[in-house]
């Protein structure tokens, strides 16, 4: 089993895949910022000392040997330890060469690479990290069901956050989907109820930062109406679903009052004749008959 090592900088590109991956760009000092250091890197004894001297270098290294060569013994596989600063070749190097030093010196075989080191030296803003970490957003989709005379199908949310309250049915777009496609069949997963994707209707996109406290995250909501008595079984994340009548909704999670009083404000209201029979098995009709209009 080899233990492989590789200093790289972040401005010069994503870090290499590996199975521990050490950011140092907040947490050492930075000898780029020291005129006799800034021209030369971490394979020069100057700048080597003056990593290790750094308060928590050296058990920074010690601890991520210790755990790389746990994984490298319990897993009997190789193990990858990638050290990243912002240009890759002072902070990053130098616990690379570190960590490289405390293998050998227990007899373990050790591979190590510099990616960045012989890249040019970066403009003097990039370090001062002034600027937040990118955000990262998530994509969901939420469902406004509602029948012609205004019931509005609600789930009771299974799961944290909000366990226990209810909400709108919907979840989170998989890879390969568009949103509309999540929300048809998280409805169906959700409450068992068919609806096509073609026949929902765009409510509107909420992005408000702090509607979800997980992070951020951003959805898209759709209205679908259905026929009333249109049957409805829980599964996935809801524990129960229910029709509830939109003049005694109880407290919701999250913003989806906001998306329901959206949907309820629509400029075109749907007719119910405009409807389709929907059911079970996602099959539809045609216009409802007037009767049940």
């Amino acid at each position: 089993m080899t233990i492989r090592i590789v200093s790289f900088g972040y401005g010069h590109g994503p870090a290499p895949t590996a199975d521990l991956v050490f950011d140092l760009r907040a947490l050492l000092r930075n000898p780029f910022k020291d005129r006799q250091l800034k021209h030369l890197t971490g394979l020069d004894a100057a700048v080597y000392e003056h990593v290790r001297d750094t308060p928590g270098a050296e058990r920074l290294a010690f601890n991520a040997v210790a755990t790389a060569r746990g994984l490298a013994e319990d897993t009997s596989a190789d193990v990858t330890i990638a050290w990243g600063c912002t240009g890759g070749r002072h902070r990053s190097v130098g616990l690379a060469r570190l960590s490289h030093e405390l293998l050998l010196a227990v007899g373990d075989e050790a591979a190590i690479e510099h990616r960045d080191v012989d890249q040019d030296l970066l403009p003097a803003g990039v370090h001062n990290r002034t600027e937040p970490e990118p955000e990262t957003i998530r994509y969901t989709a939420d469902v406004v069901a509602m029948t012609p005379d205004g019931d509005v199908l609600l789930i009771e949310r299974g799961w944290p956050p909000h366990e226990g309250a209810w909400a709108l049915p919907g979840g989170h777009v998989d890879r390969g989907e568009t949103a509309i496609e999540a929300a048809a069949r998280e409805l169906a997963e959700e409450t068992g109820v068919h609806v096509p994707a073609s026949d929902l209707r765009e409510i509107g996109v909420f992005d408000r930062p702090d509607r979800d406290p997980r992070g951020r995250y951003v959805t898209a909501a759709y209205l679908a109406v259905v026929p009333v008595g249109t049957p409805i079984a829980a599964g996935d994340d809801a524990r129960t679903a229910r029709w509830w009548p939109a003049s005694s909704l109880p407290p919701l999670a999250f913003d989806h009052a906001d998306i329901l009083n959206l949907a309820a404000s629509t400029p075109e209201p749907v007719n119910s004749t405009d409807m389709f029979m929907v059911d079970l098995d996602g099959g539809r009709g045609g216009p409802l008959p007037d009767d049940i209009a």
